[in-house]
């Protein structure tokens, strides 16, 4: 069974006696949440992800729906009867980098267990966790990523708005793996609205080093949040520009001053495939890959309004950590759901494989239908 993208969702839940099940809700008209409901994830439950993949092959197949909640980085820890937690969902996250840390952080916690006399019981409980950029240009921009305001011709950035709108939720463009894996660089710039209602309008390319740069920036602009900026003090709808460079790893990994790896999976996956280095199937694995954070695909705005249905299928490598990186279109019936669901992808979390008890990573495929 593929993943599916559409207009409904579905919301994980548990029963009397304490096992995970589904139930489906009917969404918008359009298939999207209104913000700031934007994030989006498939259910993990127990009882449902182990019929999600096909057994000793290399297609991986998901449960079909796009789970929505109102709060950013809601977790589901299960505090025991000594009050450790254990069993740690994700639920939402406003990034997948946040996914581990926040399964590590929360199994720090300890809770006062529950009591029933003398007996201590078992239970759940959800809570949030939140990340903090430590400087202005963490929270800005990055040699990669420039945003600046667009305003029509002849008129100055500080009249056309008093506060520019925030990014709240920026998906990450997949760089794409044709350049990605033949040493190739590239860049595009795309413009577009963020309405006085939040939401991402008129999303138009303006410059692409390849046409993949720009379905790239198209299609992680479609799955981010922006709030809107004001003007005259209320919200207003306002035009910018994003440029995005798709750079190359350089040729050693960049270490932090806490002497940690600080580059994405998706640059390590890059310099590990350049220097030789072979990744195999799914067959081998010691079991089946663990989905811990699934993102839904955002359905194309090309084809709001449309009966238009596809379907795509996408090969990605899950790396050591469990990172999936460097999706890339295996067929399409059209290039934006191809785009939509390589976006998606890019944002899942496994469990780190092992293959003869030794760390692994994997290349496998997914289907998907729209």
């Amino acid at each position: 069974m593929g993943v599916c993208a559409g207009p409904r969702r579905r919301e994980a839940d548990s029963d009397g006696n304490g096992r995970a099940f589904v139930f489906q809700t009917v969404g918008n008209r359009n298939g999207r949440p209104a913000a700031p409901e934007r994030i989006n994830a498939l259910p993990l439950e127990e009882d449902t992800a182990k019929d999600c993949f096909t057994a000793g092959g290399n297609d991986l197949s998901g449960v079909a729906g796009i789970a929505h909640h109102k709060r950013h980085s809601l977790r589901r820890p299960n505090d025991r009867r000594r009050g450790n937690v254990s069993r740690v969902r994700v639920l939402d996250s406003t990034h997948p980098d946040f996914v581990r840390r926040s399964e590590a952080k929360f199994k720090e916690w300890k809770f006062e267990p529950a009591k029933q006399g003398d007996l201590a019981l078992p239970g759940k409980t959800r809570a949030s966790l939140e990340f903090s950029a430590w400087g202005e240009r963490q929270k800005n921009e990055t040699d990669t990523d420039v945003f600046t305001m667009a305003p029509p011709e002849g008129v100055s950035i500080d009249s056309y708005c008093e506060k520019e709108p925030e990014r709240v939720i920026m998906v990450d463009p997949v760089f794409p793996y044709e350049l990605a894996t033949t040493g190739k660089s590239g860049e595009a710039v795309v413009r577009f609205t963020v309405s006085d209602t939040n939401k991402i309008r008129d999303i138009e390319v303006l410059s692409a080093s390849d046409p993949e740069c720009g379905r790239s920036l198209v299609a992680a602009l479609e799955g981010s949040y922006i709030k809107a900026g004001t003007k005259t003090l209320k919200p207003a709808s306002l035009r910018m520009t994003w440029r995005h460079v798709f750079k190359q790893p350089p040729a050693e990994p960049v270490i932090n001053a806490n002497g940690e790896i600080a580059e994405s999976s998706e640059m390590r996956m890059i310099r590990h495939l350049a220097n030789g280095n072979e990744v195999l199937g799914a067959r081998g694995l010691d079991g089946r890959p663990r989905p811990v954070w699934r993102a839904a695909p955002v359905p194309p705005r090309a084809f709001a309004g449309k009966e238009v249905k596809g379907e795509t299928t996408i090969e990605f490598i899950i790396d050591r950590e469990g990172r999936a990186c460097l999706p890339r279109i295996v067929q399409a019936s059209h290039p934006e759901f191809g785009w939509a669901a390589v976006t998606a992808l890019n944002q899942w979390v496994f469990d780190p494989l092992t293959r003869g008890g030794q760390p692994t990573e994997a290349r496998v495929r997914v289907p998907f239908s729209f």
